[in-house]
């Protein structure tokens, strides 16, 4: 849920518009923290009330229900990923805007100044299916995803032999995998491992016998 232009008509949030979005991004913020420390059957939404001080009807004033929240927590994640890859200089190589790309995601899932970020996208499917607030921008994502890197492709930046289609959902898959978790935790590997690692193993090409 974004914030609207005011009814002034001049195009920025009104002071009620920032307040109600900065209240809708607490929220959120709380609802990540305790997805990542209960989980989501345990989650409750008198946990998230309870933890930013608010009341239930005010809650409801936002989202109708935890599976709301949770839809809403995956949307606003897409929407940073996507206003990331987005936003990178067109004019720069393919090639680079995807290194960029995949560090800037590792960095923010597991860097010492990591922001609230929680993968729902299977965890959303296993509460009632595919909801379109979430599969129309995911697969708007995809379809740019797969667009750079048909582009790297073409710079020879990037291994040919897979069709990019197929690469767009590895790296995807790659940068959303669960256990990178425990690695980190448990002390395996760190950042520039893991960003490293994915650019090499990803897109650097096939060398010809």
């Amino acid at each position: 849920m974004n914030i609207v232009e005011s009814e002034q008509g001049l195009g920025r949030p009104s002071m009620k518009e920032r307040q109600r979005q900065l209240r809708e991004d607490a929220i959120l913020d709380a609802a990540v923290e305790f997805l990542q420390t209960k989980g989501f059957n345990a989650m409750t939404l008198e946990d998230i009330t309870e933890a930013i001080g608010i009341s239930r009807p005010t809650l409801y004033q936002h989202f109708c229900s935890k599976e709301d929240v949770l839809i809403h927590v995956a949307m606003r994640n897409l929407r940073l990923t996507s206003q990331k890859l987005l936003g990178m200089d067109p004019s720069r190589p393919a090639t680079e805007r995807l290194k960029e790309f995949i560090a800037w995601c590792v960095q923010r899932k597991f860097g010492e100044h990591r922001e609230m970020f929680y993968d729902m996208s299977r965890l959303v499917l296993s509460c009632g299916g595919a909801d379109p607030r979430l599969t129309g921008p995911q697969n708007a994502f995809m379809k740019e995803l797969e667009k750079i890197i048909l582009e790297a492709q073409a710079e020879g930046g990037v291994r040919q032999d897979i069709r990019a289609m197929l690469l767009g959902e590895v790296v995807s898959g790659a940068i959303k995998h669960i256990s990178y978790h425990r690695l980190v935790q448990e002390g395996h590997t760190n950042v520039e491992e893991i960003s490293d690692g994915l650019i090499k193993l990803l897109f650097e090409p096939t060398k010809s016998s």
